[in-house]
């Protein structure tokens, strides 16, 4: 995903990565260490500063967080049993209940 700061946002097992890439010089990184398992999916919010990343696992969860500094927001824990393979934020990002 790309934020509205040009900052890539990926992730390698349990650690989601926040890269500034518009300095190919000084490609700084920032971490989100909010998982316990490894993370299988993301979305990006539609706002561009917001992610939400879900985990694979028995008691997977679904962390919310900022990207700017890289600080969780939320975490969802209710019912994911196998790992939450997709997820999607809603195209205006409000939240329906």
């Amino acid at each position: 995903h790309l934020t509205k700061n040009n900052e890539l946002v990926y992730f390698a097992a349990a650690v989601a990565i926040v890269q500034n890439i518009a300095e190919k010089e000084n490609a700084r990184q920032r971490f989100f260490l909010g998982h316990d398992g490894n993370i299988i999916s993301s979305t990006l919010h539609p706002n561009q500063e917001i992610v939400a990343t879900g985990q694979m696992g028995k008691s997977a969860q679904i962390c919310v967080w900022n990207t700017s500094g890289a600080m969780k927001v939320e975490s969802l824990l209710q019912g994911h049993t196998d790992g939450v393979g997709a997820l999607n934020f809603s195209a205006d990002g409000e939240v329906y209940r």
